[in-house]
């Protein structure tokens, strides 16, 4: 109910989510691992509107988290700006579940 800009979604967000559609399609079956996700969130296929967005001509937006939230070891880990940068440059933060209040 809330407004939203279908035609923004459906370049950005649905271009991007498509994207990654297409590398969980390819590991069906197999157990996904945290750097698969990393990996996925740093694509550029479909740029400008992909996962990893940076700035680019007219489109201004870039992408300014990630976060992989690891199940089974009970954490969470956040990476500061474009994954494809700041999970190389180890910019980011661990946060155990447990620890949350």
């Amino acid at each position: 109910e809330l407004p939203c800009d279908a035609e923004s979604v459906k370049k950005s967000s649905l271009a991007r989510y498509e994207t990654i559609s297409k590398d969980l399609a390819k590991h069906r079956g197999t157990e996904l691992t945290v750097a698969f996700c990393l990996d996925a969130l740093s694509s550029h296929v479909g740029k400008p509107y992909s996962p990893c967005r940076h700035p680019s001509g007219n489109v201004k937006g870039k992408t300014v988290a990630a976060a992989v939230f690891d199940i089974k070891a009970g954490k969470m880990t956040l990476y500061r700006g474009n994954p494809c940068t700041s999970v190389k440059a180890g910019n980011c933060k661990m946060y155990i579940y447990n620890e949350l209040k």
